[in-house]
């Protein structure tokens, strides 16, 4: 999925998804997202 064509709430909802499932945060930047895919979730930069 490309976040970048989500808008408002459903890039709101998104992330909080991420956050929920995958234990990102919300306040991880686009590039900390594709960091984390990338090392397998392993080790997050945020």
């Amino acid at each position: 999925m490309r976040a970048e064509i989500l808008r408002g709430s459903g890039y709101s909802a998104y992330r909080v998804r991420l956050e929920t499932l995958l234990d990102i945060s919300v306040l991880a930047s686009d590039m900390d997202i594709h960091n984390c895919i990338t090392q397998g979730f392993l080790q997050p930069d945020w």
